[in-house]
């Protein structure tokens, strides 16, 4: 008889009736009785031991087996994957279909712990509609548990009883599988060594030897282990330096105007940024002002002789005389000042162009007109040139 393949209707012939006894063996049997004393209040306890004689008490049991059931369906083949490579689920491939050309094509995914070890391997199989996950094979040993993270604490040796005493202990934090070890290890201090050269150390640039009065001072050069290096400089250049604008960088003027330009001085570049504090006067008899002579007086301007920031001030008296002093705000800009990082009045350094670094001087009414007959006769201004150390990258 042929039998379809899983047919669920087959039902299997049987070779003995249900309910017949089926001979199997006989044995020779010792029955070995016991009994086990006990009090007077409890009863004894009783106990066989049989034991088959002869053979090993081996049966045959194939009269018990059943007919051979009708034959099952036949599965599809397993077919592993290796294109594209998948080392995550999202990554495999959405344009499979419900035919046998793809049916049983399956990809494996390695499952890591925190340490990368593979803990299981996952094998994702397409179904014809759906992914199915079997796990191939047996999980492997474990991964190193715990992640112990150690760290190293010197404290001092105490002084009891007797010194050194070297007792250390270890300070414990962290989870189970994450723990933390702090050792503070009272280690006794060696005898200290010689003290190194200063020039001998090799974060120090020793091409060029130093000379009296230089410092140490840091480079913008570094060491292979990333450490500044350090070379001697001199601190010279960066000492405020002195000018003065002699009469005869004066000029005569007589008219009537708001604005009289008198003069200008030109400060050459410095190597560093810099900004100039201006004092002087305009001496008595060189200047004869308007009917109201406390309206009239003198502006220093630095970089134009007329947009140009105001860095001084002066104001004239009756006697004909204007004493000039740092003044940095004006009556519409009440809040303009100079501080060591605003660069109000700043000029770069080692400037190329002279506008930058030339002082005008002006006479100025703070009304709208003014009468001027001014002579540079006793006219002087000191300048003292005053360093800005702004950091390379923020130089303009």
């Amino acid at each position: 008889m042929t039998v379809p393949v899983g047919d669920p209707n087959y039902t299997p012939e049987r070779t003995l009736p249900v309910g017949s006894l089926a001979y199997l063996a006989s044995y020779l049997i010792r029955a070995k009785l016991s009994a086990e004393t006990t009090g007077p209040d409890t009863p004894n306890l009783y106990s066989a031991d049989l034991r088959v004689m002869g053979d090993q008490g081996v049966m045959n049991t194939d009269p018990l087996h059943g007919p051979r059931g009708f034959r099952g369906r036949h599965s599809f083949q397993l077919r592993l994957q290796d294109d594209p490579l998948v080392s995550d689920p999202a990554q495999l491939p959405d344009d499979l279909t419900d035919t046998p050309d793809d049916i049983g094509k399956y990809w494996e995914i390695a499952q890591l712990d925190q340490w990368g070890n593979v803990t299981s391997v996952i094998s994702y199989i397409w179904w014809g509609t759906s992914w199915r996950q079997l796990i191939m094979g047996n999980y492997g040993p474990p991964g190193p548990v715990p992640g112990i993270e150690p760290h190293t604490n010197l404290i001092e040796p105490q002084d009891y009883p007797t010194y050194p005493d070297t007792t250390s202990w270890v300070d414990t934090s962290g989870t189970t599988l994450e723990p933390s070890w702090v050792f503070n290890l009272a280690v006794p201090a060696g005898i200290p060594g010689d003290v190194t050269e200063l020039f001998d150390f090799p974060d120090v640039d020793t091409a060029v030897a130093p000379t009296y009065g230089e410092l140490m001072t840091a480079t913008n050069r570094y060491t292979a282990g990333g450490l500044q290096i350090w070379a001697p400089s001199s601190v010279e250049p960066f000492i405020p330096g002195p000018w003065s604008m002699p009469e005869s960088a004066f000029v005569s003027y007589s008219g009537v105007s708001q604005r009289a330009a008198i003069g200008s001085f030109t400060i050459p570049p410095q190597p560093w940024p810099w900004t100039p504090v201006v004092w002087g006067h305009l001496g008595s008899g060189g200047l004869t002002l308007s009917a109201n002579p406390l309206m009239i007086g003198v502006e220093v301007l630095l970089g134009d002789p007329v947009k140009g920031v105001q860095i001084s001030r002066g104001f004239g008296n009756t006697l004909g005389e204007v004493n000039i002093m740092s003044h940095y705000s004006k009556a519409q800009h009440e809040t303009d000042a100079l501080t060591p990082s605003n660069r109000r009045a700043m000029v770069p350094a080692n400037h190329t162009n002279p506008a930058q670094g030339t002082v005008y001087v002006n006479l100025w009414n703070d009304g709208v007109l003014g009468v001027y007959d001014f002579q540079p006769k006793n006219a002087q201004v000191f300048m003292m040139v005053v360093p800005i150390l702004t950091p390379p990258d923020e130089e303009s």
